[in-house]
């Protein structure tokens, strides 16, 4: 079954540039609107989304939920409390997923966003494991060491019943973003595990992307996905070829606004510097 994201990636000339999907939030609350975004403000964070789309032309409108959720968590600090009502494994990342809250301000932000930008929307989630450590870490407990292998498939449950509330949304991927990023001692990823996830996407008709310490891989289709590394952006290197490139635009790096966005228009231009052939 074909689904929105190999309608965006397709067709594709060999020589074509690759799909750029870019989550450029980092990068626009320190350049463009110089605060932080206001994740929990829809009309305003779709505004900011056209401004941004506007200047960085990601092939893709990419929203992490990440971020918006932890502004939810700042705002309704009872959630939070519920989350550590119970230290059972799993118990704050299904508190958290259930919450009104965090699905009516998802709900809000992935209605709105899309009026403002006409690319893509793409949802940027932890993968189910990670999303089960920083829940459990969002709830005061730190101690990571009881989240094995075997709690995935449940977390993927939980993560699936939570997209049950996007399913009319306009969604064209998700991607699950399962690199640690100073998360130690967890499981390794393995989309196998997350089938309840994958069973979602598939019955939205939804791409699937999944994001590793080790590389990228998109579910079904035989499409390609790398990840650029920080050479990319701070050191000229040359970027991998593939149909996909999933990144985030470095807001926080060393390299100034003017070299990050004059390679970020390589990449989607695809001048012959930028690609490895």
């Amino acid at each position: 079954m074909s689904t929105a994201l190999d309608a965006l990636l397709a067709p594709r000339p060999p020589a074509s540039p690759p799909a750029v999907f870019i989550d450029h939030t980092a990068f626009g609350a320190h350049r463009i609107l110089r605060r932080p975004l206001p994740w929990t403000e829809a009309v305003e964070l779709a505004a900011y989304y056209g401004q941004a789309q506007a200047m960085l032309g990601s092939d893709a409108t990419v929203l992490p939920v990440q971020p918006l959720i932890e502004a939810v968590l700042a705002e309704h600090p009872s959630l939070r409390s519920g989350m550590a009502a119970r230290s059972r494994t799993g118990y704050a990342l299904r508190t958290l997923l259930a919450g009104e809250e965090v699905r009516d301000a998802v709900g809000r932000a992935v209605s709105a966003i899309p009026h403002m930008s006409r690319a893509p929307l793409v949802l940027l989630t932890p993968s189910p494991l990670v999303w089960l450590a920083t829940a459990q870490r969002a709830a005061g407990n730190p101690d990571l060491s009881g989240i094995t292998e075997e709690h995935a498939e449940s977390a993927a449950m939980y993560v699936s019943d939570w997209l049950r509330c996007l399913a009319e949304a306009s969604v064209a991927s998700l991607v699950l973003d399962g690199r640690r990023g100073g998360i130690d001692g967890l499981a390794a990823e393995a989309l196998g595990a997350y089938s309840p996830v994958a069973n979602a996407a598939e019955h939205y008709r939804w791409g699937l992307v999944h994001l590793t310490d080790g590389g990228a891989t998109v579910e079904g289709g035989g499409l390609s996905a790398q990840v650029l590394s920080d050479e990319y952006w701070t050191r000229g290197a040359q970027a991998p070829d593939a149909d996909l490139l999933p990144d985030e635009h470095p807001g926080h790096r060393r390299a100034g606004h003017g070299p990050r966005t004059a390679r970020l228009l390589a990449l989607r231009t695809g001048t012959p510097a930028t690609r490895s052939r």
